[in-house]
């Protein structure tokens, strides 16, 4: 039986703590902060309704799991430039996975400021050395905030490509992912990911990231007038055919 088939409810830090605990491990190198990775905090407490609090042997699966891919990875060596996209899609595609959170518990900044200060503090500044706050803390931009409702949205498994396609990169995630117009109709969205496919395969040459830049600003602009969230898949899926076709 998976994580998904229950609902369960994260740790949620306090925002004055994890303000603090950001301030702690300014200075500690990925080691040191691995060191310090623990299953519970003293500010930190579930929801007390809408699930089962997550376990403690959920919590080291998790942790585990993570270390794990950040190994395979190269950590503690830098993450490589040329990795980013695929490790991130790969995290993505394990935390919705294995997680078993409801989204509403994901919607949750403290939820992500236990996962990216207690859980796996070492993660974060690994993966985003310049170690911004928005990636520590657990706000929408947080490195693994932002994953998990990637593959939410457009998964669940970030890592799957039709064959002779290339995956979304960061750029076509972001345009998609950080325009709540789009983001919040996960179907849009994720016929946007697949319109691209399609282009890709009908031997499509260009920019990929500028097309699609161009049709989300056409697509939000007749927002006001289309009834996108009424249309039958098929019909959207036209649509969108058109619209990236009156781009290119």
């Amino acid at each position: 039986m998976s994580a998904n088939d229950f609902v369960f409810l994260y740790p949620r830090l306090d925002a004055h703590r994890a303000a603090l605990l950001v301030e702690e491990h300014e200075h500690l190198t990925v080691e040191e902060l691995k060191d310090r990775g623990a299953l519970h905090h003293a500010d930190a407490a579930c929801s007390p309704t809408g699930g089962l609090p997550v376990s403690d042997q959920q919590l080291v699966d998790l942790q585990a799991t993570l270390r794990s891919l950040c190994e395979e990875f190269g950590f503690p060596e830098p993450l490589k430039t040329s990795k980013l996209g695929e490790f991130d899609r790969i995290c993505g595609t394990i935390l919705r996975r294995d997680m078993g959170i409801v989204p509403a518990d994901a919607a949750e900044e403290g939820v992500w400021s236990f996962i990216a200060l207690v859980l796996v503090p070492e993660l974060a500044p690994w993966r985003f050395p310049t170690r911004h706050v928005d990636r520590l803390l657990g706000k929408p931009r947080n490195a693994l905030r932002r994953l998990w409702w990637r593959a939410h949205v457009l998964g669940p498994d970030l890592t799957w490509v039709p064959p002779g396609c290339s995956p979304l990169n960061e750029d076509e995630f972001v345009q998609i992912m950080e325009r709540p117009t789009i983001a919040k109709n996960a179907r849009l969205a994720q016929q946007l990911k697949q319109v691209l496919w399609r282009t890709e395969m009908k031997g499509f040459k260009g920019n990929r990231a500028e097309l699609l830049r161009d049709a989300i600003k056409l697509v939000r602009a007749e927002r006001s007038h289309i009834a996108m969230d009424a249309m039958h898949n098929s019909v959207l899926a036209d649509y969108l055919d058109g619209v990236v076709g009156e781009c290119s």
